[in-house]
């Protein structure tokens, strides 16, 4: 986000008042190519001696805008001794949205000011305050994309407003959002206002959408990533894993390992239901696959120059699916239609299948043991999807969400990819996205990459497995 470079407007005036005004009125208007219109974003009454206001000079008050400081967005009002605000009204439309925050120091109580971006939940505009806090990370008004307005030592916070079906493919885009002001005092004689206007800064929010993925070497987008999801100053820094090679290499394996995700992606994402919200690719088998531990068994494999049908791999420590043949059981969700006929057969005889040892969230479960390749990635596409219907489901839901309800397929994939990792992993999933909001995406891990010491922490799992799939899908995707 850029801020402009004066902090100081100057209005043109309209013809001088005989008599000082007790009172005006503050218009704050939003424009941008990207959303159509000039939309009013506030009304603010100001009570006080108005004085000035002489043609070719400057109002009853100057309107400043201070960058950075104490406040990201802050806009204050530099009037005579005793102008006070007397009453605000933010903008309530009800064909317009508010944005919650987003960025890397999205949940900072003052935040960073270059680093801040727009968020991927939106809200109705026309709600109260009160309705828009408490759910999805939304702490306050802070946590809405939104500016602060101070007037003789009072502060009032003000919201940017976006469409009412805001998702679409400049979403996600460099935003340039153009402020205006508009001053509005009564003459005294009661004919009448004068009235001054003049354009504001422009406030440029950061992409979210990462377009330049594919558009940059595979070292810069490594160091890139990096910079993204983990500290650099840290040795290691997380950093995103390179899988390409065992899916492109000469070994026979390779071939097969690639084929292997692209026909349980395929099988998978058939038996999801129409309107189901989500889809299955074949990047998101391999690259969760690759990160429970299956990437070492394949490695191994080559280097010993064996074949396809040598492999075995094991559903807890291999594949990290160490809960399937419990909650296949269970019938939960609709894992049972996601998976396929051979797997569903082990089950039922009883072959095939081990209980596992006490996993990282202390649970014990029954699940797989040597599968093969192919069975392998059967099994880890059918309880992924089953992972990320969850997501899906919990993001539209308001005992979730609270009114910041999002529809899953409008989320950049790395995002869903991300939240789905958490789904797969943790044990209360549910609970970190009421809590956090979809923009815990965004924060950064800002200790080591270290593997041995962090690889219980959901947020640590979450930022090298996503950055991983944005490497794979942007250098080596199926």
């Amino acid at each position: 986000m850029t801020a402009p470079v004066k902090n100081v407007v100057k209005l043109s005036a309209a013809p001088p008042q005989v008599k000082v005004a007790q009172e005006a009125k503050l218009q704050i208007f939003q424009s941008s190519d990207a959303i159509p219109g000039t939309l009013l974003l506030g009304t603010f009454d100001l009570k006080g001696p108005m004085k000035g206001g002489a043609p070719g000079g400057d109002p009853p008050a100057t309107i400043k805008w201070k960058p950075g400081g104490a406040n990201p967005l802050a806009i204050g009002i530099a009037a005579a001794k005793g102008i006070t605000l007397a009453k605000s009204e933010r903008a309530k439309i009800s064909d317009q949205t508010v944005r919650a925050q987003g960025g890397k120091d999205h949940e900072d109580q003052i935040p960073t000011f270059a680093k801040l971006k727009g968020g991927y939940s939106f809200a109705a505009s026309d709600l109260d305050d009160a309705d828009l806090i408490g759910a999805a990370g939304v702490k306050g008004l802070q946590s809405v994309q939104s500016f602060e307005l101070e007037i003789g030592g009072t502060k009032q916070r003000c919201c940017f407003l976006y469409p009412k079906d805001p998702q679409g493919d400049w979403l996600y885009e460099e935003l340039t959002l153009k402020l205006s002001f508009t001053l509005h005092v009564p003459k005294v004689d009661g004919s009448g206002e004068d009235t001054w206007s003049v354009d504001g800064p422009e406030i440029k929010w950061a992409t979210h959408e990462f377009t330049q993925d594919a558009s940059v070497s595979a070292a810069q987008l490594k160091t890139a990533l990096t910079a993204e999801y983990g500290n650099p100053a840290k040795s290691p820094p997380l950093h995103a894993r390179d899988y390409g090679a065992l899916f492109s290499g000469a070994s026979p394996i390779c071939a097969a390992l690639a084929q292997a995700c692209r026909d349980a992606a395929s099988f998978v994402d058939g038996q999801i239901a129409a309107g189901a919200g989500f889809n299955l690719t074949a990047n998101e088998v391999a690259v969760t696959m690759m990160c429970e531990g299956a990437s070492t068994v394949i490695e191994q494999a080559i280097a010993a120059g064996k074949a396809p049908a040598d492999l075995t791999f094991d559903g807890y420590g291999d594949l990290g699916i160490d809960s399937f043949v419990t909650r296949w059981r269970n019938d939960e969700g609709h894992l049972r239609d996601y998976t396929n006929a051979t797997l569903a057969g082990y089950i039922n005889a009883n072959t095939h299948l081990r209980q596992t040892t006490k996993n990282e969230a202390g649970d014990w479960w029954i699940t797989f043991k040597d599968l093969t390749l192919e069975e392998s990635a059967f099994a880890v596409a059918a309880i992924w999807a089953w992972a990320k219907e969850k997501f899906v489901q919990d993001v539209a839901d308001a005992a979730v969400m609270g009114n910041w309800t999002t529809q899953a397929d409008q989320i950049p994939a790395h995002v869903q990819y991300f939240w789905t990792t958490i789904y797969f992993n943790t044990k209360f999933p549910r609970d970190t996205l009421n809590h956090r909001g979809i923009g815990y995406h965004d924060l950064r891990w800002l200790n080591e990459d270290d593997h041995a010491t962090y690889s219980q922490m959901e947020k640590y799992n979450g930022n090298w497995r996503t950055a991983t799939f944005r490497l794979f899908c942007a250098t080596s995707g199926l």
